[in-house]
């Protein structure tokens, strides 16, 4: 098994944020990659569907939960906003050849 893992870290405001560029290497393999962004300081709530999520629409996310997106679509479609005050995202991309 050979595969890609990257780090990177990100603060959620009162403006919609996404993860931005997917890393190269993740991209290449947009079938097995995999995001798991785990939430700090603030909750957060996000969207997957194209619409932007404000403090009180969208999926909420705590302090200590994790997310897990599979697919390279879903993570440049995400979209986050925070709750009351900045969090942030410790996103881990991993994607592997079998």
């Amino acid at each position: 098994m050979a595969g890609m893992s990257t780090y990177s870290e990100y603060t959620v405001s009162s403006t919609v944020k996404t993860l931005g560029a997917i890393p190269d290497g993740i991209k290449a393999l947009t079938e097995t990659a995999i995001a798991i962004i785990g939430v700090e300081g603030d909750a957060v709530r996000y969207r997957t569907d194209g619409f932007a999520p404000t403090a009180t629409v969208g999926h909420k996310l705590n302090v200590g939960d994790t997310l897990i997106l599979q697919g390279v679509g879903r993570m440049q479609d995400i979209k986050f906003i925070r709750v009351t005050t900045d969090a942030t995202l410790r996103v881990s991309f991993e994607a592997y050849v079998w």
